[in-house]
């Protein structure tokens, strides 16, 4: 569908080209990892919302800070 296709040129996007490592668990939330050769990214896809946390610090990094996000 092209709700899958524009979900993966936008995951793709915001991950630097990323690919699937694996998944880590935050506060008992599943969060995919996926890694570029410049960027790290944690992803998670709940009820149509997505959420990424992306940078260049280290995988031990980043769950502390998917950790502190709320909804609103």
């Amino acid at each position: 569908s092209s709700d899958v296709c524009s979900s993966d040129l936008y995951l793709a996007e915001q991950t630097a080209g990323g690919r699937p490592e694996g998944s880590i668990d935050v506060m008992g939330v599943p969060w995919e990892k996926r890694e570029s050769s410049t960027r790290r990214s944690l992803v998670r896809i709940d009820g149509g919302v997505t959420t990424i946390v992306s940078g260049t610090l280290p995988w031990d990094r980043l769950p502390t800070i998917a950790a502190s996000l709320t909804a609103s």
